[in-house]
């Protein structure tokens, strides 16, 4: 097998996803991988300047500050929805995998995004286990 060149991880914004795929793309990076982050905005999320305006810029420098900017890896952004969206860089960058954070349920209400890359990539996907969130159930 041949080592990945470009890797895809997508960063929704919170620091639970960024904290759990951090390590993942440190060693990536020490290895000479090219990294490429994107972030997808949804219709209630996109901001006004995603048409190419001066805040773009800045948007994108903070978002990397708060998450990963000391790794030195790119940032795309993307209109949603999420899994288009992903499929969409994962095919225009060329990535050899595309690394997906996933809080390790299978339930039918859980994992959506995860189940429908995991159908529809048509390259390499991988799962990183990210905590996983309280069952109200446990009590």
């Amino acid at each position: 097998r041949q080592a990945p060149h470009r890797v895809l991880f997508p960063l929704d914004g919170t620091r639970g996803v960024s904290a759990a795929v951090r390590p993942l793309i440190a060693a990536y990076v020490a290895a000479g991988v090219e990294v490429i982050a994107v972030h997808v905005f949804q219709p209630h999320t996109v901001p006004r300047f995603l048409d190419g305006a001066p805040d773009e810029a800045a948007w994108r420098d903070e978002f990397l500050a708060k998450h990963c900017a000391d790794l030195g890896i790119r940032l795309e952004t993307r209109p949603g929805p999420t899994v288009l969206a992903l499929l969409d860089v994962a095919a225009t960058e060329d990535v050899d995998v595309i690394a997906l954070g996933w809080r390790q349920s299978l339930a039918p209400e859980h994992a959506l995004v995860v189940r429908e890359v995991l159908e529809r990539a048509r390259r390499p996907v991988a799962l990183i286990p990210q905590g996983k969130r309280p069952d109200p159930a446990d009590g």
